[in-house]
């Protein structure tokens, strides 16, 4: 389990904006177990017209890279990226961004799964109050989860130059790529330096 991001992104001259949100999942090796997450993806309240399923496959060798094309060529909304392995989610991640044409991006990993109305909720959340980052909550089957950032609705907090409202999305001025609270990219994209 991770805590996802849903990201507000502006578009790039050469990456114009088609959906309301891409759903960005780094994929390495996950067997059987990305069936829940793609199951979830394809059962979300937005139509599918809407949002867009970049799955980067981080090189599998365990047959994940036949069911994802497959996935793909049965789902418009549905694209594959297949790069060697990086060992970490971070670059697949940053690929995933970089190919997105959504409005938001949204990071999952492949062995987890939305709520059927997340994407819905936390697109009109982000639209009502311009947030720059929501964090929706999470649930842990079998794993914890850190409730403290949960208690409460919180508006304005402004760590540098973004808006953050609690209950994941950012805003990110002229660029495709995943902001960050400091002068560095955070964890959710894996980068090292601002681009």
């Amino acid at each position: 389990m991770s805590l996802t991001s849903f990201i507000l992104l502006e578009a790039r001259e050469d990456q114009p904006v088609t959906v309301k949100v891409s759903v960005v999942v780094p994929v390495y090796n996950p067997g059987r177990h990305i069936s829940y997450c793609i199951d979830s993806v394809l059962g979300q309240s937005l139509p599918p017209d809407e949002i867009e399923a970049i799955f980067v496959d981080d090189g599998s060798t365990d047959g994940t890279d036949k069911v994802l094309d497959d996935l793909a060529a049965a789902h418009r909304h549905i694209r594959v990226i297949h790069i060697p392995n990086s060992g970490w989610p971070g670059r697949p991640r940053n690929i995933g961004t970089d190919a997105g044409t959504g409005r938001y991006v949204h990071y999952l990993d492949n062995d987890d799964a939305l709520g059927t109305e997340a994407l819905e909720r936390l697109y009109a959340f982000a639209e009502a109050n311009a947030s720059d980052i929501v964090i929706g909550r999470y649930a842990g089957h079998h794993r914890a989860v850190a409730r403290e950032i949960f208690r409460e609705t919180v508006f304005g907090f402004t760590p540098s130059r973004f808006r953050i409202s609690y209950p994941c999305f950012g805003r990110a001025s002229g660029t495709r790529s995943a902001p960050s609270s400091s002068s560095s990219r955070d964890d959710m994209t894996g980068r090292d330096e601002l681009g």
